[in-house]
């Protein structure tokens, strides 16, 4: 908390997009919509505690000029997200672990770019049901947001690893016999 995490996300999906941050950048998505065939945008998910929802729209809004909305509320407004994303008139839709959770078959119809993983030390068990939803997220690129990736042990960093770059890591067998004893013995 506190570490600035979400200035440095919208400076980086600021670079990623190409935007110029000024009125140029609000005209562009409709230029892009309007071109000949299907044209390529980038579509980014943030997933996030409920209590920085508001946050995350507020400074992407403050920081950019973006088209973002939250997959989050009743039905309706979820399947007016949904569709809006699904037809590329979003850049960036944010919800929370438990709406992701609750709705992924349809938030997982859009094909992402980019996931953002905000609190991600959320994914810290690897058998809870948020960090099994959490695994099947479509997304080209994940990225993971947090102050605390170890809190209790040492296989909570190989899960949010593993969640990042899925199998890069190899088994948790093989992280705890390499990482976790080593480090515990070097402790005592």
């Amino acid at each position: 908390m506190g570490l600035g995490k979400t200035v440095q996300v919208a400076a980086f999906l600021t670079a990623a997009f190409g935007k110029t941050g000024d009125e140029r950048d609000a005209k562009r998505m409709r230029k892009m919509r309007r071109a000949s065939g299907k044209p390529w945008y980038p579509r980014v998910l943030i997933i996030c505690p409920g209590s920085l929802l508001d946050n995350w729209k507020n400074e992407l809004e403050r920081w950019g000029w973006w088209h973002v909305d939250k997959y989050y509320g009743n039905r309706g407004e979820r399947e007016s997200v949904a569709q809006a994303a699904n037809s590329g008139r979003l850049e960036v839709v944010i919800t929370t672990y438990t709406t992701y959770r609750n709705h992924m078959e349809k938030l997982n119809q859009t094909e992402w770019d980019c996931v953002v993983a905000d609190e991600c030390h959320q994914l810290k068990e690897p058998s809870a049901e948020t960090t099994k939803a959490m695994n099947q997220v479509n997304a080209l690129c994940r990225i993971g947001l947090t102050g605390t990736a170890i809190q209790n042990k040492y296989d909570e960093l190989w899960t949010l690893l593993n969640w990042t770059n899925p199998g890069r890591f190899g088994p948790l067998s093989t992280w705890k016999s390499s990482i976790s004893v080593p480090l515990k013995m070097g402790q005592s």
